[in-house]
């Protein structure tokens, strides 16, 4: 073994995408001829996901593939990752993002280093923190978009020490969201002395899925999200954590323009198209601690706005907003079975 492949080993969870599996191959394969040591895990694929990993196995010997006998789910599997490797750092990688490893250099020295336990790749990372190796505490208070770029997980590297010490509570957080950000918040809540680093130069593009899903014009996942707040102690994490959701979601838009353009978005569609928020709204009030007056203004519109209302309003935004005239038979929900 490389001394490379003793700080870190990506792994690739992956469910039958082959085509998307390929290219990522693809573009780690000339770091496993470097000697990188690099591991699939397949969450019982019935395509042809096999077959792709065996083709690029015969390029290198530094290819390692596990399959599930079933399939345990997306966030499940997430956290199984950690079983495969003993590596000093722990490098989670989805099977649908764009690479560009010409500047890896620089994330090889920060791994060799090891004073990061949290290395950052590139995604929503704020300009003030790129090249510097920052506390947690520090970071998350500064960066409004600090949690959701954590939440990217082939953007996040992560000392394998911190994912094991809380990896119980992450398999209990696979019924939510993220559960790769649960070491992450519980070193927060518990105020460890974590430090971040994040890279001057991006590594991935990310890529957001086309598939249809189960999360279709409304505030589903949003609640799902902030059902993991239930594995934050701190108070002003939780606040932290919440108000970071909005932000990502309404990042488009500066501060709480952005909030209010994306929940009434969200409200209005689900109005129009009879789309029910009530478990939704319940949801994000219990959890949504520092936001609860946002919440129940969303909740009023939702609930007092007549559908036909809804529908004006909402066409309106999005003739504001896309510039494009739109009808209910274009913009209709279509929901397809969740890709795990």
């Amino acid at each position: 073994m490389t001394e490379l492949s003793s700080l870190v080993q990506p792994v690739i969870i992956t469910f039958n995408r082959s085509g998307k599996l390929y290219s990522t191959l693809q573009a780690f394969l000339p770091l496993c001829r470097d000697g990188l040591i690099l591991h699939v895990l397949d969450n019982a694929s019935v395509d042809d996901t096999r077959d792709v990993v065996v083709t690029f196995q015969k390029l290198t010997e530094n290819i390692r593939y596990r399959k599930n006998p079933i399939n345990i789910g997306g966030n499940a599997n997430i956290v199984r990752s950690i079983e495969l490797s003993d590596s000093v750092y722990h490098w989670i990688v989805g099977d649908d993002d764009v690479w560009n490893f010409e500047r890896v250099d620089e994330l090889w020295q920060v791994v060799r280093q090891q004073r990061a336990d949290i290395i950052r790749l590139g995604w929503l990372v704020g300009s003030s923190s790129r090249g510097k190796l920052l506390p947690l505490e520090e970071i998350s208070r500064k960066e409004a978009l600090f949690y959701p770029s954590c939440s990217m997980i082939s953007a996040t590297v992560i000392r394998r020490q911190l994912a094991r010490e809380f990896v119980r509570e992450s398999y209990a957080n696979v019924g939510n969201f993220m559960p790769q950000l649960v070491p992450i918040l519980k070193a927060a809540s518990a105020h460890k002395k974590i430090t971040v680093y994040s890279l001057e130069s991006d590594l991935i593009t990310h890529i957001p899925g086309e598939e249809a899903g189960i999360f279709v014009g409304d505030f589903n996942w949003v609640a799902t999200w902030m059902r993991s707040t239930l594995c934050i102690d701190s108070p002003t994490e939780r606040k932290r954590f919440v108000k970071s959701i909005w932000n990502y979601q309404g990042r488009r838009s500066p501060g709480l323009l952005g909030w209010v353009k994306y929940g009434l978005n969200v409200a209005f569609y689900s109005k129009s198209f009879k789309i029910s928020q009530k478990r939704y709204f319940g949801e994000m009030w219990v959890y949504g601690e520092g936001v609860r007056a946002f919440t129940a203004f969303l909740w009023m519109v939702y609930l007092f706005t007549p559908r036909w209302a809804a529908w004006l309003a909402y066409k309106s935004y999005y003739r504001i907003f896309f510039g494009k005239v739109i009808t209910k038979q274009e913009v209709a929900p279509r929901i397809s079975s969740v890709r795990l």
